[in-house]
C-alpha cells in the first residue's frame, strides 16, 4: 500500500456501536427517559428521516417558514402536513399558546433552535410547555 496506511489498521481496535448503545443509555438516564424513547443518529438528516417513520403519529405540524425538509420527510414517510403559519406582523415569533390550540393527540411538531430561516429561537419554556 503506498504511504505506508496500511499499518494504521493494526491500531484499528474498536468499531463504533452501530446502536449507539451507549450514548442512548447516557441520554435516557440524563433526561429521565426510557431508552426506548430516545432516537439518536449520525447526523440530524439521518435523525429527521427517522422520527417519522418510528414515532407513531397522525399527523406533523410544522411552524413556517421553516426548513422545507421537515415537510419532505413527513410526507416521504406517508403523514398528512399541517403549516401552522407564523405571522409577520410578531416578527414570525411562535406563538407556543396558538400553536397549542391548534394540536390535537398525537401530533408531531418540529421547531427548530434556531428556526431555519428567521433565526430566531424558541424559548426553551415554550417547548416545555407544548411538550407538556
Amino acid at each position: 500500500m503506498r504511504g505506508g496506511g496500511g499499518r494504521a489498521l493494526d491500531g484499528v481496535v474498536h468499531y463504533p456501536d452501530p446502536e449507539y448503545s451507549g450514548l442512548v443509555e447516557a441520554v435516557a438516564a440524563r433526561y429521565g427517559a426510557a431508552p426506548e424513547e430516545v432516537i439518536v443518529g449520525n447526523g440530524s438528516t439521518e435523525i429527521l428521516n427517522l422520527i417519522p417513520r418510528v414515532v407513531p403519529m397522525r399527523r406533523a405540524v410544522i411552524p413556517v417558514p421553516a426548513y422545507s425538509e421537515y415537510a419532505g420527510v413527513v410526507e416521504a414517510a406517508g403523514l398528512p402536513v399541517v403549516p401552522f403559519y407564523l405571522r409577520e406582523q410578531t416578527g414570525f415569533r411562535l406563538d407556543a399558546e396558538a400553536l397549542s390550540s391548534e394540536l390535537e393527540g398525537r401530533d408531531l411538531v418540529f421547531i427548530c433552535r434556531p428556526n431555519n430561516p428567521t433565526g430566531l429561537i424558541c424559548p426553551a419554556q415554550d417547548v416545555r410547555y407544548l411538550a407538556a
